[in-house]
């Protein structure tokens, strides 16, 4: 039998960071999250799902914050009184990779000529969590198994530095994350790329005096122009030659999400300048990949060796996932990133942690633990096997394996919404309500 959805709620609250967090795009102290949990009945039992968006901007997850209350009214428009197929995975994955596939397309089509051409991908990516967490509770599965297993087990390779950190905090953060990771990230802050490079033969020389040899990496967020890029490669090849850097070095999304084209070129020229000392420079897209669309034109221009998939660009779980699998049968040698988004809950780690499981490749990934927000609004806890471990521990439960914490959370409410005691009243529904039935 289906799960009959018989309501609908989010609640968008608010937490502030362990410390203010600068990258290329700014600097954040706190920020929003939704929770979204979908109520439903199977067999005359009550059960429900839950889900965390991470909405960030137009810019990153295509999320305007003036238009997601009418996005979340028009889904769970359509969401009360779903029948959601629950015999096995494959049916409820297919209905629900269907469903969230309409419901970005009517968004899409909703959209003002101000928001993204992807539309509000952070605010489905939570929503479609719910609707799998749900189908995996009433099968007894964990949402990693209801996906389809790849793996038992996810490692995190790094914990990202921000940019304003000073000498002393990056000397003692490389310290303690030496502990657990082999690679040591870096947020860039772009513009000519000198402060850049400064960054990284900064935290090589540290490493040096930690007796610490991992590749460095550096995400620029595609702060750099073509022209700067190219320098920058250049130069640190030059440095990488001359020990002053690793030999093994990433650097993630140098150029703007357009220049695709730029990405392959900048590969080439990154594995010439490594082949001179026996090295390698990786060009990893992130920006300029967010799902299977994107990757098709990434191939065709030529493509890079690594790509980040993050569940909030790509809008879901199962479109992270899709996306991953592309790339395989793409390119087998293609590193495969699961990145995670700055404030991320544990319900949005612990299904990071499960795409990770169902991915055919995974070589990198950060997505969690939570290591930046003060308060947790969920349990139990994301985490490591133990304090020097990088391994994350194994959750306990159907479906994602956490609870809302209510008290945590009503703690940092900010509004909180209920369908179908709200149903009809969205905007956008009344906009698109023909194709959202449809």
């Amino acid at each position: 039998m289906p799960i009959s959805i018989t309501e609908v709620e989010s609640y968008v609250y608010r937490v502030p960071l362990t410390s203010a967090f600068a990258w290329a795009r700014g600097t954040m102290s706190d920020v929003t999250n939704i929770v979204t949990v979908v109520h439903g009945e199977l067999n005359g039992a009550s059960l429900a799902g839950i889900g965390e968006s991470l909405p960030r901007g137009p810019d990153v997850t295509g999320d305007v914050w003036d238009g997601i209350g009418d996005v979340i009214g028009a889904v769970g428009d359509r969401l009360y009184k779903l029948e959601l197929p629950a015999s096995d995975p494959s049916s409820s994955v297919g209905f629900i990779a269907e469903l969230m596939a309409s419901l970005g397309q009517q968004i899409q089509a909703a959209a003002t000529e101000t928001e993204n051409s992807k539309p509000y991908r952070g605010t489905l990516s939570g929503i479609e969590m719910a609707l799998l967490d749900i189908a995996a509770r009433a099968q007894a599965l964990t949402v990693a198994e209801l996906l389809g297993t790849r793996r038992s087990e996810v490692r995190v390779n790094a914990r990202t530095i921000a940019a304003n950190v000073t000498r002393a905090q990056m000397a003692e953060r490389l310290r303690q994350n030496a502990k657990r990771f082999a690679i040591c990230r870096l947020k860039g802050s772009g513009g000519d790329g000198v402060e850049d490079l400064g960054r990284l033969t900064t935290t090589a020389e540290i490493c040096r005096e930690l007796g610490l040899s991992g590749p460095l990496w550096i995400d620029i967020n595609g702060a750099f122009a073509v022209d700067v890029a190219r320098d920058f490669i250049e130069q640190i090849g030059r440095l990488a030659h001359e020990d002053r850097l690793s030999r093994r070095l990433i650097i993630e999304q140098p150029v703007a999400k357009q220049d695709i084209t730029s990405l392959a070129a900048l590969q080439s020229l990154a594995d010439e300048r490594a082949a001179t000392y026996g090295g390698e420079i990786v060009i990893m897209a992130d920006e300029s990949v967010w799902d299977r669309e994107d990757l098709k034109k990434f191939h065709e221009a030529g493509g890079c060796r690594a790509i980040n998939i993050k569940i909030q660009k790509s809008g879901g779980l199962i479109e992270a996932l899709r996306t991953a699998e592309l790339s395989v049968a793409q390119d087998p040698d293609r590193r495969i990133y699961v990145g995670g988004i700055p404030g991320t809950g544990d319900i949005a780690a612990r299904a990071a942690v499960a795409v990770g499981m169902a991915l055919p490749r995974l070589d990198y990934f950060t997505a969690a633990p939570p290591s930046m927000v003060v308060h947790r609004v969920a349990e139990p806890a994301c985490r490591f096997v133990d304090e020097t471990s990088n391994l994350i521990a194994e959750q306990t439960g159907p479906g994602l394996g956490v609870k809302i914490d209510m008290v945590a959370l009503r703690s940092l409410l900010h509004s909180h919404r209920r369908i179908p005691e709200e149903f009809g009243k969205s905007s956008l529904a009344a906009v698109s309500s023909a194709r959202l039935t449809s």
